[in-house]
């Protein structure tokens, strides 16, 4: 090609990351947690879209770009994925990777009840926390283990990875 990247492969503190294809998606940060990134599982939902460019500086048909924020309220329609961490480089100054596809976690909170196997994970009203999804929803994961809560504590919920429309079980 024009020399342009496809994908990348991360070593850090012994482990090797794959983000080959659609599985993750390379995002921006706003400036005040460019540096820091959010922590592992915090929803995040797109501000704006805009395009990498070629060595000539045009923009790729295929090469998007988000620039995003955690999630602002419950129920979000633009939410985007979950927080992964930031590249382990000094290439890039604010680009960070956000989880879409496959296995992971969301951090949750029991704003909607306790959350089964099975459930829709979708935003909370508390700023990038999810939430079990009472009613039809855009969710980005299905809950793949329990998760009792008993207050207003956090738990980091393993889920499949995956953006749907999403109705409740009604049993």
């Amino acid at each position: 090609g024009d020399g342009t990247e496809q994908g990348y492969i991360t070593f850090t503190s012994g482990t090797v990351t794959y983000g080959a294809f659609t599985a993750n998606h390379d995002v921006s940060l706003p400036n005040e947690v460019s540096s820091s990134g959010y922590d592992y599982g915090t929803l995040v939902q797109i501000k704006d879209i805009h395009y990498k460019t070629n060595s000539s500086g045009a923009d790729f048909e295929r090469g998007i770009r988000y620039n995003v924020q955690a999630t602002t309220g419950s129920y979000v329609k633009n939410i985007l994925g979950a927080y992964a961490g930031k590249y382990p480089t000094s290439m890039y100054d604010n680009l960070h990777q956000v989880y879409v596809l496959g296995d992971g976690h969301i951090i949750c909170n029991g704003e909607k009840g306790n959350i089964a196997v099975g459930d829709g994970i979708c935003s909370s009203t508390t700023v990038g926390q999810g939430m079990k999804a009472d009613k039809m929803a855009m969710c980005i994961g299905i809950a793949q283990a329990t998760a009792s809560f008993s207050g207003s504590e956090t738990q980091l919920v393993p889920v499949q990875y995956g953006l749907q429309q999403f109705t409740p079980w009604t049993d």
